[in-house]
C-alpha cells in the first residue's frame, strides 16, 4: 500500500514540479527504501537518501530512535548548488522542543538547511503536507516564495501565522 501511495504523489510531484526542481522530506529508513523502489517504477532518478542526527531519544520498542533519512528526489535537470554537503546533519531536536502540539513538526535549522540545498533564491517552495508551517517559515526567511497546503484548519492558521511573522521578520510567537 504505501508503495503505491508514494508513487502515487511521486508522479504528482514530477507533473509540479519544474524539470530543474527536487522533492526534499524526512521519513524513516523504510520510506526512503520505499520512495527508490516508486522512483524505479516510474522512471524517476533515483532518491539520493542522507541521515538527520537529531540526538535526544525518541520512539522505539529495543532501540530508541535518534535518527530519521531525510530524501531528496531531483528531477531531470537538477543541478546541486553546492559540492560540500554531507549525507549526516547534525540538528538537535525532540519533541520537548515543539512549538506546537503537532506531533510531525520538524526543527526549522533543518529545513532551512535543506531550502538551502535543493533551490535557487529565486524559488517557489511547495509543500502538500504542511501541517503547522515550518517549511514555510524556513523557505521564506531563506528568500524563497512557498505554496503550502494543510486540510487541517488548526494547523493551517498556525502556518499562515509562522508564515506572515517569517515575512515581517519577527518571531511567530511574539504577541502581535
Amino acid at each position: 500500500f504505501y508503495e503505491a501511495w508514494a508513487r502515487e504523489h511521486l508522479r504528482e510531484w514530477v507533473r509540479v514540479l519544474r524539470p530543474d526542481g527536487a522533492a526534499w522530506f524526512t521519513c524513516d529508513w523504510r520510506g526512503a527504501m520505499t520512495f527508490d523502489l516508486a522512483a524505479h517504477k516510474i522512471g524517476v532518478k533515483s532518491p539520493v537518501v542522507g541521515v538527520w542526527d537529531r540526538g535526544g531519544l525518541g520512539m522505539g520498542h529495543i532501540l530508541r530512535k535518534t535518527r530519521e533519512a531525510f530524501v531528496v528526489i531531483p528531477m531531470p535537470r537538477f543541478t546541486r548548488k553546492r559540492a560540500d554537503v554531507p549525507d549526516l546533519w547534525r540538528v538537535e531536536w525532540s519533541a520537548a522542543r515543539r512549538e506546537c502540539d503537532h506531533a510531525a513538526q520538524k526543527p526549522l535549522a533543518l529545513y532551512e538547511r535543506a531550502v538551502e540545498l535543493v533551490t535557487n533564491p529565486d524559488a517557489v517552495v511547495l509543500d502538500p503536507f504542511a501541517g503547522s508551517g515550518t517549511t514555510g517559515e524556513a523557505a521564506l526567511r531563506k528568500g524563497r516564495r512557498v505554496i503550502l497546503f494543510e486540510r487541517d484548519a488548526d494547523y493551517a492558521a498556525i502556518a499562515r501565522r509562522r508564515c506572515e511573522a517569517a515575512e515581517r521578520g519577527v518571531d511567530w510567537r511574539a504577541p502581535a
